[in-house]
């Protein structure tokens, strides 16, 4: 299925700032976009001063994994960038950054599943979201990025949360790990804005 091309900068409305801990996060939500990590690099590298902002897309068009791979964004997942300027901190922030990231979306994603489910959901070192089960296959429910930009970090966070993923990639081919998402495994759909704010 194709998608319209829409223009990167639009969104639903005015950003909604969310409280973070001890700041601030202005929070974007656009219907679509060629990809939000690319929204976030731009909000860091196009403002003098910029201040930490998300975007959430409802589908992505040209989403991006590790080393440049194509990633599939369907309807139904959660598909969200964090711009984090950081200034002269930035590269020192960035080892082991995508470590940190790995693990508190683990945290957010087993929060939201029942106990036993959530035991089964592990992070695959450095980025991937994954489970396992006896006798099956290990699955992909998704994966993180991080990534400086500028005068600082962009971290990017995609899962598949309330539709079956597709298990082949743009060329047709089966995926090297078979993915499953958040719904199958929990067996209703979650609150994808709820997901994202524990994550953030």
């Amino acid at each position: 299925m194709t998608h319209p091309q829409p223009n990167p900068l639009c969104h639903a409305g005015s950003p909604a700032p969310l409280r973070v801990g001890s700041g601030t996060v202005l929070v974007h939500h656009l219907d679509a976009t060629g990809s939000t990590n690319d929204l976030a690099r731009t909000w860091l590298t196009d403002h003098s001063a910029p201040v930490p902002a998300a975007w959430i897309a409802g589908i992505q068009t040209a989403g991006r994994g590790t080393r440049g791979r194509s990633w599939a964004s369907p309807v139904g997942g959660l598909w969200m960038s964090l711009a984090m300027p950081l200034g002269d901190r930035a590269s020192g922030v960035l080892p082991g950054l995508g470590l940190r990231v790995g693990l508190a979306t683990l945290r957010a994603v087993r929060d939201a599943l029942m106990k036993d489910t959530a035991s089964r959901v592990l992070l695959r070192w450095p980025n991937d979201l994954v489970t396992t089960q006896p006798d099956e296959p290990v699955r992909k429910i998704g994966g993180t990025i991080t990534e400086q930009a500028g005068p600082g970090i962009v971290v990017g966070i995609g899962l598949n949360v309330n539709k079956h993923p597709p298990a082949t990639d743009d060329a047709g081919q089966p995926l090297r790990t078979p993915p499953v998402s958040l719904a199958q495994l929990a067996g209703h759909e979650l609150a994808l804005d709820r997901l994202a704010e524990s994550i953030l």
